[in-house]
């Protein structure tokens, strides 16, 4: 069975991660993974965000990520997920994405999917690897928030 995919995007700050991550430096490359798994070693978000704003990440997208993607109120993206367990999801997706990237000299994308027909609480992070690149994939349910305007 195809899923119906009501959301495909890439956000900026996936982008600019994808340039920050440049491989035309393969010794670069090696030290921002470095920098970037021992960020997403750390349980606090906050750690992780720091290396994003070398990346271009400001403040208000940083924002917008603690209130909608992590906040546990009535402006987060899934109500029903908790913040340590949306936390624990990116740490280990991206965190392993990037081991394999590093590990194979290989640039990094990101995508985030939100196929219909999952449960609102679906939120899941993983990668694939291919012989050019690996490709983080956020795939969730449509954001609560989100699918009312669609």
């Amino acid at each position: 069975m195809a899923w119906a995919v009501a959301f495909l995007t890439k956000p900026e700050i996936l982008e600019q991660l994808e340039g920050w991550f440049d491989p035309s430096d393969p010794e670069r490359l090696v030290q921002r993974y470095d920098e970037a798994i021992a960020a997403l070693e750390d349980p606090e978000p906050r750690r992780w965000l720091a290396v994003a704003e070398q990346a271009g990440l400001d403040r208000k997208t940083a924002g917008h990520f603690e209130t909608h993607w992590l906040g546990e109120s009535d402006r987060a993206y899934w109500s029903s997920i908790t913040r340590d367990e949306t936390v624990e999801k990116i740490r280990h997706g991206f965190r392993g994405a990037m081991i394999t990237a590093r590990h194979r000299g290989l640039p990094i994308s990101y995508v985030w999917v939100t196929p219909d027909g999952l449960s609102k609480d679906y939120f899941e992070v993983g990668h694939v690897a291919g012989p050019n690149g690996v490709t983080a994939v956020i795939v969730t349910a449509t954001p609560e928030v989100l699918s009312e305007a669609l």
